[in-house]
């Protein structure tokens, strides 16, 4: 092998960019939130953290990356929480009721993260398509009633997600759609 095709560990880690912290890696078992995680992405190989036009806009972003993180580190506790305590049905089991109100907020605001970030300008053809193939699934979970009144429930941001809430667009429910102009689509 020539030298310089396999990078040193030094590099992997110092290039290492996660939007979801890789303690879940392995899943939840909660179908929306493993679908939510696996788009943003576990590590720099799969997901929208695969991009390089996500890694550059996240990179000009200050503060936003480990914002970004804590979110995803919310959904998916929540989501082994769930698992965890024996209270899934199937393996098809989205049920919002095993959630708190702040959770599902978090889970709405990393959906929204996934919006904004999938039409980040110069993302590739293919992690744009997978991101809002997978945002009409999850727009599909989150577009009822349960939702939008746990959602309210919450009252505010959690603290530790204000400015992040400030600086992440509110995807409406057409977002899902592929469209043209300004905005996510």
């Amino acid at each position: 092998m020539s030298e310089g095709f396999f990078s040193s560990g030094a590099e992997r880690l110092a290039d290492h960019f996660s939007l979801v912290p890789q303690d879940f890696s392995g899943g939840t078992d909660v179908p929306f939130i493993d679908l939510l995680l696996v788009e943003l992405g576990y590590d720099q190989y799969c997901g929208l953290s695969a991009d390089p036009a996500v890694r550059s806009f996240v990179h000009s972003q200050p503060g936003i990356y480990e914002q970004i993180r804590a979110v995803g580190a919310v959904a998916g506790r929540a989501g082994v929480r769930v698992r965890d305590s024996g209270q899934l049905k199937s393996s098809l089991d989205d049920n919002l009721k095993y959630y708190t109100p702040d959770e599902i907020w978090c889970f709405d605001m990393a959906i929204d993260v996934l919006a904004m970030l999938a039409v980040v300008p110069g993302v590739s053809g293919s992690a744009r398509f997978r991101a809002l193939d997978a945002l009409r699934d999850l727009n599909a979970t989150c577009h009822g009633h349960s939702w939008h009144k746990q959602v309210r429930h919450a009252v505010d941001a959690p603290a530790a997600f204000g400015a992040l809430r400030s600086r992440v667009p509110v995807r409406t429910s057409h977002q899902a759609r592929p469209a043209s102009g300004p905005g996510y689509m």
